[in-house]
């Protein structure tokens, strides 16, 4: 078997994403292979040099989210043939949303095409409503400070624990809950009435996963499906995901706020949130980058975390929290309470018990020698296990 030695990664489609592969480039740069970038935001341009640097059996693309694997025109030559199987491509595609999203690129046929998921009930979702694809668990990785591309991680001088800015930060974006259901597919009032009584029931149950939820509301509503038949309605309520992580998002932010703990918001449209006391929500001012998220965090004590409803897996804020020495807290999952213990590398709250959220963070402001000594141990375990170079490890070993 050839050797792969020749790496494609993408850029200019999502921020985030790009900003995940520039830290997985260090990496494959210092084992010595070439690296070529595809920039999603010229495709077709990046496509005519795509194919001289492709070597057959001995080049490998990393992707997230089928970025690449979309049937995107610039990467389909004329026969209907992709430039990844015509060149013999080995591709790594991680997913770190639902796969539900994904419905239909999961339910096409890519050779050469290895899946992998953030959360272990995904991995076990797609092996059952998708089985043609292979698929493995990967978590996420904290995010660094890339100051220049290529540039590898090391250590940073960190911000004293106790010279921080911020006492509690927020990275990530609001949406407010009644916009999110104008978008509601169906608006006759059966359909509304149903969509409320699925969000009721995650609100209610939430160890539920995303899948289990519709799963378990689509046979009390019609009753024995077929498979076929529960991925069809899935599917088509997949944006239930957002209107409840939406929902918790806004509740742990107005917890803290209500009781005078200050939360410092970076990400956009946090002006929109109803909260009875937002002077103790102060906002950054609109949609950040990754780098800029980076800063915030290291400037943090306490960065606060709610999962997108991952109940098995984890989010990449956690380990940018403790990679970048603030204390992490965020809603447990079966998978972080594998990992870590509350109190020793992070803090846990739960989604069920969210209103003892501003005592957990009183604690921690309360008693800074404890919240330093988690925010270091937090940091040696981020920095031993959960760096994208670790990753990048880890999707080596799959092109072997």
């Amino acid at each position: 078997m050839a050797e792969i030695h020749k790496i494609i990664l993408f850029r200019g489609a999502i921020e985030t994403l790009s900003y995940f592969s520039r830290q997985l480039e260090v990496h494959f740069k210092e084992k010595g292979c070439a690296v070529f970038w595809v920039d999603m935001s010229n495709a077709k341009e990046s496509a005519k040099k795509l194919a001289k640097f492709c070597k057959p059996k001995e080049t490998a693309m990393i992707t997230f989210n089928f970025i690449g694997l979309g049937g995107e025109e610039a990467f389909v030559w004329e026969k209907g043939e992709t430039i990844w199987e015509a060149m013999q491509v080995k591709c790594l595609n991680l997913l770190v949303d639902h796969p539900l999203y994904y419905h239909k690129y999961l339910e096409k046929k890519h050779p050469g095409m290895t899946v992998f998921c953030l959360d272990r009930q995904h991995v076990a979702f797609i092996r059952e409503f998708y089985p043609r694809n292979e698929v493995h668990f990967l978590p996420t990785a904290g995010n660094l400070l890339l100051r220049d591309p290529g540039e590898a991680a090391s250590k940073e001088s960190l911000i004293p624990y106790r010279e921080r800015k911020y006492d509690v930060v927020f990275i990530g974006n609001y949406a407010p809950l009644p916009d999110l259901a104008k978008h509601f597919p169906m608006q006759s009032k059966e359909y509304i009435d149903y969509y409320y009584r699925i969000i009721d029931d995650m609100i209610a149950h939430t160890d539920l996963s995303l899948h289990e939820a519709l799963i378990k509301n689509l046979r009390e509503e019609i009753g024995e499906l077929s498979t076929e038949d529960l991925k069809t309605g899935m599917v088509s309520m997949v944006f239930l995901d957002l209107y409840v992580r939406t929902y918790f998002r806004a509740k742990a932010v107005c917890a803290l706020a209500e009781v005078g703990i200050k939360v410092h918001l970076f990400g956009k449209d946090w002006d929109k949130l109803i909260c009875a006391k937002r002077e103790n929500l102060i906002w950054c001012g609109g949609q950040v980058d990754s780098a800029e998220c980076v800063r915030a965090v290291q400037n943090g004590r306490i960065c606060l975390n709610v999962m997108p409803w991952f109940k098995d897996g984890v989010h990449d804020r956690i380990f940018t929290a403790m990679l970048n020495g603030s204390v992490a807290l965020t809603d447990d999952s079966i998978y972080l309470r594998e990992l870590f213990s509350d109190g020793k590398e992070l803090r846990f709250f739960t989604l069920k018990q969210i209103e003892r959220l501003p005592e957990i963070v009183k604690e921690l402001l309360d008693d800074p020698e404890t919240a330093e000594r988690i925010a270091a141990e937090g940091y040696e375990a981020a920095w031993k296990a959960h760096t994208w170079e670790k990753r990048a490890e880890v999707l080596d070993a799959y092109l072997r």
